[in-house]
């Protein structure tokens, strides 16, 4: 068969058995296992009327493999795989942000600079700016790293901050090359406006919430409620969740449970998530864990509508609590939000 390797022409699978062959069989079987089913069929069978392979053959075969392997790749590098890089570090998601830096949100690459200011020196800054430009930027940042920010603010301009950026719905570009004009000279660096556009604060905010401390969140939103119901409503349905009774401690959860009624309690349990509904019946007697089971089984369909005021009433039955001291919440604004 000599010269064969270059006369003959092979399929694809032909060259996978041949490579298998030559690598070993402990390296080909880690190849093969990574193939779909129908190709391992291929391949296993062409290594079944494989004969030895002539030293040209295994020659053109390895390099063909060899160039392919060190083939440079069009998709290698860029911001989504230093992202894909960043995700496998384990580091806490603000720390990803402010090392990928602002050019993947395009509001904050048009304002750029601004926007690694040290946390007091843009919190300086800002204080004495339009509400409107304080939620601007603090739209622009991670929700700890805002937090931080508007913490240095004084406390009377924190609710309005806290209220523009739960009204803004969309920002031009105009408005961004203002806001990035008035603060550059104050703040030492310049942007260039692009394109682009943001859309809602309200997560935003309810994230700068959630980063809060549970009190001080709670004075903010009800500060807030004096100027806009609505708004704060909103922002407290985002940040105070359902499932952040999961993170319940259980003298509290107690206390709650002898509140409510097991009717109440059962619909506000129907398909909840499990950290919830483990929370509950782990505080409950063995007797009143079967009986609320029975009313659960009773209840048939359950409408949307009567689910989401079981679990408001649940959940205010337990912010009362709370404010009275008899209840706690094991973490910050939101544990347990996936928004926090």
């Amino acid at each position: 068969m000599s010269g064969a390797g270059e006369a003959i022409p092979l399929s694809g699978s032909r060259k996978a058995a041949i490579l298998c062959v030559l690598l070993g069989e402990e390296v080909g079987a880690k190849i093969v296992r990574h193939l779909p089913a129908d190709d391992i069929r291929r391949v296993t069978s062409e290594v079944a009327k494989l004969g030895p392979v002539e030293p040209d053959l295994a020659r053109r075969v390895l390099e063909e493999f060899f160039l392919e392997a060190v083939r440079p790749r069009a998709e290698a590098g860029g911001r989504e795989y230093a992202r894909r890089l960043l995700d496998q570090t384990g580091l806490p998601e603000e720390v990803k942000a402010e090392l990928l830096g602002p050019d993947g949100d395009p509001l904050a690459r048009q304002l750029g600079p601004l926007l690694r200011c040290a946390d007091e020196a843009l919190g300086g800054v800002l204080a004495t700016e339009h509400p409107q430009t304080r939620a601007l930027l603090l739209l622009c940042l991670p929700p700890a790293r805002a937090a931080r920010v508007l913490s240095s603010v004084p406390e009377p301009a924190r609710v309005e901050t806290l209220l523009r950026m739960a009204r803004m719905r969309q920002v031009r570009e105009e408005v961004v090359a203002d806001v990035a004009s008035c603060l550059k000279d104050r703040l030492g660096d310049s942007v260039t406006p692009q394109e682009g556009a943001r859309p809602t604060g309200l997560d935003r905010a309810a994230g700068l919430l959630a980063s809060l401390d549970r009190a001080e969140a709670r004075r903010l939103l009800e500060a807030l409620g004096a100027q806009d119901a609505d708004s704060a409503q909103q922002l407290r349905d985002l940040v105070f969740t359902f499932e952040s009774l999961a993170h319940v401690d259980d003298r509290g959860m107690q206390e709650l449970l002898r509140a409510v009624e097991t009717k109440t309690l059962a619909l506000a349990l129907h398909g909840a998530p499990e950290g919830v509904a483990g929370k509950v019946f782990k505080n409950l007697s063995e007797r009143a864990a079967s009986m609320l089971r029975d009313e659960m089984e009773f209840l048939g369909a359950v409408r949307r509508e009567d689910q989401a005021a079981a679990r408001r009433e649940l959940l205010g039955h337990a912010l009362r609590l709370e404010d009275e001291g008899r209840l706690a919440f094991l973490g910050g604004a939101a544990e347990g939000n996936p928004g926090a």
